[in-house]
């Protein structure tokens, strides 16, 4: 397995994992949450709706996945990471 394949399969999962955190924050919001609660919401939903399409496409390129596709879905993660770590805070 190259070593683009390899990071693919492990982002797969780790969004997977993210995707799963969102939704869980996403109960609690639709719960207890306000506006600005939903809104952050509705982002970061966005934001890993953006990183999954990153990932789709790195995955299709298959061969021709360079350091900058992958340094793409790796920043868009990161970007989701934090978003939900501050959602979090907000919520609790």
């Amino acid at each position: 397995m190259s070593t683009h394949q390899s990071y693919l399969d492990r982002m797969t999962t780790r969004l997977n994992e993210l995707e799963h955190e969102v939704r869980a924050l996403a109960d609690k919001v639709a719960r207890d949450g306000d506006a600005l609660q939903q809104r952050e919401l509705r982002e970061l939903e966005a934001g890993l709706a953006v990183a999954r399409e990153q990932l789709q496409a790195s995955r299709r390129a298959a061969v021709e996945v360079s350091d900058e596709m992958t340094q793409s879905v790796t920043q868009s993660f990161a970007r989701v990471q934090t978003a939900l770590g501050r959602a979090r805070a907000a919520t609790a």
